[in-house]
């Protein structure tokens, strides 16, 4: 299991998957040994832009000089450093996308962890994304753990594709268990991945009072009965 924290809901660490770009286990951890073996502060952060700018799109750069500057890139996390991540989906190399799917996340999670009261760890296992968007996988749960009606199920279907419009994210799939909602969305790099989630729970905690205003959210892999279930019985979400 993912280590997790409590917050206003229960959120996981931050991941993706999907065939869309898949990211292969030998990627996932060349990428993330590179925390190890590349030391921000050995490079000059101007420097890297510039030569980003410079080389990023070149045909004729090394492959490997692009990952170490689609890392460093991940690793300073500005907006300059979005710009050329962005960038680079769009026009950059299509075998090294997964990686810089990779170094996106790892900016995506620092410059959340700044405006967070309490930092979250992140574990990194990236099975892909589509069209500068990130894949996750949310399990939302009844009130009370009581069994979703016909109608409740057409409420939260109707205001998770309002919601998922209006914050740039595509629903893809919505699974209905007895007292819960496996979701699979896709989330615009842009926006933060707990905000349609909470849009959805505003309407359909605060006002419809069908679901509990808490959730698990997770990129890591997709979730199993098992997972569920597990989530459902905590004390904290048992409460609810």
């Amino acid at each position: 299991m993912v280590k997790i924290k409590r917050q206003k809901h229960l959120t996981r660490s931050p991941i993706i998957y999907g065939g869309d770009l898949p990211i292969s286990p030998d990627t996932n951890s060349e990428y993330i040994s590179y925390h190890n073996e590349v030391n921000l502060n050995d490079y000059d952060y101007q420097k890297v832009i510039t030569e980003s700018e410079r080389t990023l799109f070149e045909l004729n750069t090394p492959r490997e000089i692009k990952k170490k500057l689609l890392f460093l890139l991940g690793g300073f996390a500005t907006v300059e450093c979005y710009k050329l991540l962005k960038k680079f989906f769009e026009n950059g190399n299509s075998e090294l996308k997964p990686w810089a799917t990779l170094a996106m996340q790892d900016l995506r999670f620092k410059i959340e962890n700044e405006i967070r009261e309490e930092e979250m760890d992140m574990i990194m296992t990236g099975l892909g994304g589509m069209n500068n968007k990130l894949r996750f996988m949310v399990v939302v749960s009844s009130k009370a753990g009581k069994p979703l009606t016909v109608t409740h199920k057409r409420i939260i279907e109707k205001e998770l594709y309002k919601t998922a419009k209006q914050h740039d994210s595509e629903v893809e799939q919505i699974e209905f268990g007895r007292n819960y909602a496996l979701i699979t969305i896709l989330i615009s790099f842009e926006v933060a991945p707990q905000t349609p989630m909470d849009a959805l729970l505003d309407v359909v905690s605060t006002k419809r009072h069908i679901l509990r205003y808490h959730f698990m959210i997770v990129n890591t892999h997709k979730i199993t009965k098992k997972e569920i279930e597990e989530y459902l019985n905590l004390d904290e979400v048992r409460k609810l």
